[in-house]
């Protein structure tokens, strides 16, 4: 394989894992979580193996322990960085290593790269979850203003004593 080859498969991958952060709702499945308040499933956290074909990321190393590895996740990683920045800095990246440093560094950025995406979606899902969870305390709390609302008598039926009541004439 050349070595801009591998540099395009690094970088399809890298992309595909900074475009995966939403499921399509066709995939939309039974809730296993009550505060989760989106119809697509949850999914945690992205697999390696669904946007991944090189080598397994395990045999690669620690890729916060490389400290060109760390520069480039910092600079890719962030949601507001546009893919094809994103493939810009990968793309300058490998064409500036060695080829004996290439693979072992592009699955570092790769693994580096979806352990942060998984960071961030993770942070993102807490939020939905209590956003979810806050939407079924108010469902709550108007439900319960509901079933009081429905109790109190209706207009005029009490008379010009019931409306004082309502009024906190009394």
């Amino acid at each position: 394989m050349q070595a801009r080859e591998v540099v395009l498969r690094c970088a399809a991958a890298i992309l595909a894992c900074l475009t995966t952060m939403a499921v399509s709702p066709a995939l939309a499945a039974p809730r296993d979580d009550a505060d989760w308040p989106c119809q697509q499933r949850l999914m945690p956290t992205l697999g390696a193996g669904s946007l991944w074909t090189g080598p397994p990321l395990d045999s690669a190393g620690d890729w916060t322990a490389e400290p060109r590895v760390a520069g480039l996740v910092a600079q890719i990683a962030p949601r507001n960085v546009s893919a094809e920045n994103g493939v810009a800095a990968i793309s300058a990246f490998a064409e500036s290593l060695t080829p004996q440093d290439k693979r072992r560094l592009l699955t570092l950025a790769f693994s580096g790269l979806l352990a942060e995406t998984n960071q961030e979606r993770s942070d993102l899902i807490a939020r939905l979850k209590d956003l979810g969870h806050r939407q079924h305390e108010l469902a709550d709390i108007a439900s319960h203003a509901s079933e009081e609302l429905r109790g109190l008598p209706a207009a005029g039926a009490a008379g010009d004593e019931g409306e004082a009541i309502l009024l906190g004439n009394v």
